[in-house]
């Protein structure tokens, strides 16, 4: 999840490397890895594991 005030140029080049040894253990994990930005950090996790979800999945029936 990134949110506006965590663009590529805004966050430093130790954050930086640590984000990349987290993705590529994740994918060698069997991981996917995938990009959302949202200033709003729960709706946008919803939205994108709805999106993901197969069949589709109806978060109103389990909150």
């Amino acid at each position: 999840m990134q949110t506006p005030k965590e663009e590529g140029d805004k966050i430093g080049l130790a954050a930086q490397r640590h984000l990349i040894n987290n993705f590529k253990l994740a994918t060698e994990l069997g991981a996917e890895i995938i990009r959302i930005k949202s200033s709003n950090i729960a709706k946008g996790i919803i939205e994108a594991t709805t999106q993901k979800a197969s069949p589709p999945f109806a978060w109103e029936n389990h909150i």
